[in-house]
């Protein structure tokens, strides 16, 4: 798709556009229906889900209880003592059947604690307990919902047993619910899902505080209708997700929202994943997704790059976008995951991921918060839109930065590295049928910055879209390529150029520049010699006043800079180092 643009010479260009800016108005999390059907595709197509913030109710968020109105539970090993009503024994299984409160101590080896109750809820404390089953899930809610308080400087915990049994029905987790469960308390929790996963529920899963160590050999944790988190600290160790919400036939179910807490999660495939929606509202987040970025280093070894059979096969070559990339032999391995709509509102998040550390099927909205990323993929990829309003982002290795069928940034601080595209607007695979554009041919992609501070350094193409690329505001500075086959900017229709400031330095082998309908002036040039790595390059007017300075991070031969106070028939000077450069605007 590259056009090959040789440019000689210097150009002053003067020309004439206009912006819209995007404030993503995902936010309502509202989407719009992509392609194909829930059914079809095993994942949510569209989303519904209204929220932007958890919903717990007083009852949720109250963990007081008082042994005088309970029913205590003490675990002998492998049997009880019961003080109260609403509960009986069978050997080691334990079966509350009535609503009330039951708190619970003690040791039980090899059994397990049942509810099934049919009216009213039930609310488990858990004071200094540790329950173990072989064949079944430790804690079975089979009925009625729950509330489970870890009491205030207790540690408690759960676990199962990895054995199959023969002739018996078992659930996947070492806790399991049918109906909605909820967590508070100041106590702490070890959960082991040794069988499968850790905790889950078939309903709505949620946490209001506590500390939990979650560890288990398929997910850690699993909320059918949705996973709601208001605080809390989490370890997790999962061989699969870490965590996941499932429903994919409610538009208005299948999402996780997470208001606060602590989380470090190493997951074998994805980090956090949802159908409908992922929403971070804050909270301080270290997630290992697939063995981390590392991990596809390996692979890439081993395999080849990871844009092989689906971009082109590396730099210089087209840029198809990736799918989900999991197939049957496949596992994903991103680290923030969702099939409709991710957002991010605030938070500290660090992710190392082998594949794409943030990652929607649909739309990816950033809207503040701190981002450390490491991918051996995508930092942050969009099938659809990918909009950032602002936030700190700063992506130390990828093999593209940002990318989506529209990438929209009004504001932020951005700061990537690149072994492939800086930032990339190019259609779905999926969208395409796996067939890649011919050269020249523009998907109607779209690539739009109208405010923030954006650094790229690429070893493929710096700013790349197959469509059209529009700069409206904000600073934008473009380090590489050094090699042949890419291009600083790189694009199928226009680069319009309306206002901000654009520093770049690159080859001059597949260079291009701004369009006719820009309205802000812009120079390019190639020097006579290669400019070192660490050289400072400065843009002067007439009267020696310094308009631009940069320092470079890359060897480089081209340049091309853009600012308001370029003017038509004005005089400047780059420098660079011992080298100067006269340029003068026509």
């Amino acid at each position: 798709m590259k056009k090959r643009i040789v440019v000689l010479g210097l150009i002053m260009c003067l020309i004439l556009t206009a912006c819209s800016k995007d404030t993503g108005s995902k936010e309502s999390t509202e989407s719009v229906e992509t392609s194909g059907t829930a059914e079809e595709n095993q994942h949510a197509s569209t989303s519904t889900v209204m929220l932007e913030e958890g919903e717990y109710n007083e009852e949720e968020l109250d963990d007081s209880w008082s042994e005088e109105n309970a029913t205590t539970i003490h675990l002998t090993g492998d049997s009880a003592d019961i003080d109260g009503s609403g509960v009986t024994t069978s050997g080691s299984a334990i079966s509350i059947s009535s609503a009330g409160t039951y708190v619970l101590s003690g040791e039980l080896s090899d059994g397990r604690i049942i509810v099934n109750v049919t009216e009213g809820g039930v609310r488990l404390v858990l004071n200094g307990v540790s329950i173990t089953s072989m064949d079944f899930a430790a804690i079975d809610i089979q009925q009625g919902d729950t509330i489970i308080t870890l009491a205030d400087g207790t540690i408690n915990s759960v676990s199962d047993s990895e054995a199959e049994a023969e002739n018996i029905e078992r659930n996947n987790a070492a806790i399991y619910a049918k109906d909605d469960l909820v967590f508070n308390g100041t106590g702490s929790l070890q959960v082991v899902g040794s069988y499968k996963n850790a905790i889950q529920c078939k309903d709505k899963l949620k946490f209001i505080s506590g500390t939990y160590n979650i560890s288990a050999s398929n997910h850690g944790l699993v909320g059918k209708d949705c996973i709601m988190i208001r605080n809390g600290e989490f370890t997790i160790t999962s061989g699969s997700d870490g965590m996941q919400a499932t429903n994919i036939e409610e538009s208005d179910k299948g999402y996780i929202i997470i208001d606060g807490g602590s989380f470090d999660i190493i997951s074998g495939t994805d980090g956090i994943q949802a159908e409908t929606l992922l929403r971070i509202n804050a909270g301080d987040y270290n997630i290992v997704s697939g063995g981390g970025s590392g991990a596809a280093e390996q692979s890439s070894e081993n395999e080849g790059m990871p844009g092989e059979g689906r971009r082109g096969g590396g730099p210089g070559g087209s840029d198809q976008m990736d799918m989900d990339e999991t197939t049957e032999d496949t596992a994903s391995t991103k680290g923030l995951k969702s099939y409709v709509d991710l957002v991010i509102a605030d938070g500290e998040l660090s992710i190392d991921a082998c594949d794409d550390a943030v990652h929607s099927n649909d739309t990816v909205t950033v809207n503040g918060g701190s981002l450390m990323i490491s991918t051996g993929d995508d930092g942050l990829h969009a099938d659809n839109e990918l909009v950032i309003n602002d936030g700190a982002i700063t992506i130390d290795t990828s093999y593209e930065g940002l990318e989506g069928y529209t990438v929209t940034i009004n504001g932020g601080n951005i700061d990537l590295k690149a072994t492939d595209d800086g930032i990339n607007a190019a259609q779905a695979s999926s969208e395409t049928n796996g067939k890649e554009p011919r050269m020249g041919e523009s998907q109607g992609a779209v690539l739009e910055i109208n405010g923030g501070e954006i650094n790229v350094n690429a070893s493929g193409d710096g700013i790349d879209a197959n469509g059209q690329i529009t700069v409206c505001g904000g600073t934008l500075t473009v380090q590489g390529p050094v090699m042949g086959g890419n291009g600083t900017f790189d694009f199928d229709e226009d680069l319009i150029i309306t206002g901000g400031s654009i520093l770049s330095v690159g080859t001059p082998s597949m260079a291009q520049t701004a369009s006719a309908d820009s309205t802000q002036g812009f120079i390019t040039g190639t020097f006579d010699s290669t400019i070192a790595v660490g050289t400072t390059l400065t843009v002067s007017d007439e009267s020696g006043n310094e308009l631009l300075s940069f320092e470079t991070e890359k060897e480089s031969s081209w340049f091309m800079f853009s600012a308001s106070e370029l003017e038509k028939g004005s005089s400047y000077t780059v420098s660079a180092g011992d080298i100067e450069m006269a340029v003068t605007a026509e």
